[in-house]
């Protein structure tokens, strides 16, 4: 799924940023992009670092993805919506590895060993290298809850309808993952965003909220 952010918007979304920051005696600035399944947050959020690296701002890209368990432990348990939601991502390595020494030391440089999800093998070794002045970008669903919702000091929020996400997902997986994969949108991964919006009020609860249900077309709806 592509996202198109125009420059007007980059520049808008990087000035509140800016803004916020120094508002703020909390460094590196942690900014969380949230969303439901399909929203755009990877393409959003690599558009917004590159735009930052860009302009000579130091910035590092963190997708919550890598950090998802291996399929045993992400299907512990007799309901896979409450094993997803309790298991799919190991938020403990998250938190401990980059999170907490983020803000208690002000800086990492740490290569960690994660998940690559089409294999279920720990191969994906990416490194982060972080100071002061770096601006923190970790995209990913269900991100606005602990134990990583402390750690955010600005939070986006794109927002779309469950009627796009089933038309984004039939474009995007299907062709993947056969008619089938569809089903898992309504049964599983639905339920599991309607639980977290219910829950977490993300859309209340984010700094921006940002209405991407067209990609060509995305705007702010609250800047708070």
């Amino acid at each position: 799924m592509e996202a198109f952010i125009n420059s007007t918007m980059l520049k808008e979304i990087f000035e509140i940023i800016r803004m916020s920051t120094q508002n703020s005696n909390k460094k590196p600035y942690i900014v969380g992009i949230n969303g439901l399944d399909t929203s755009g947050k990877t393409s959003f959020s690599k558009t917004l670092f590159n735009y930052f690296r860009s302009i000579g701002q130091k910035a590092v890209l963190i997708h919550l993805d890598d950090f998802h368990n291996q399929s045993s432990i992400r299907k512990k348990g007799n309901n896979e919506i409450n094993a997803y939601i309790k298991n799919a991502f190991n938020l403990r390595l998250l938190e401990d590895k980059l999170l907490k020494p983020l803000k208690s030391d002000g800086r990492i440089n740490v290569k960690l060993d994660l998940l690559d999800l089409n294999t279920d093998t720990y191969t994906n070794t990416k490194s982060f290298h972080a100071d002061e002045d770096t601006i923190i970008i970790l995209e990913g669903i269900l991100l606005y809850r602990e134990p990583l919702n402390k750690y955010f000091d600005y939070r986006v929020f794109l927002d779309i309808t469950f009627k796009m996400v089933l038309k984004r997902a039939e474009k995007r997986d299907v062709q993947l993952y056969g008619e089938d994969f569809l089903n898992k949108y309504k049964t599983k991964y639905i339920p599991i965003q309607k639980w977290y919006i219910e829950n977490y009020k993300p859309k209340e609860n984010c700094n921006l909220l940002i209405d991407n249900n067209d990609y060509n077309n995305p705007f702010v709806i609250a800047n708070r």
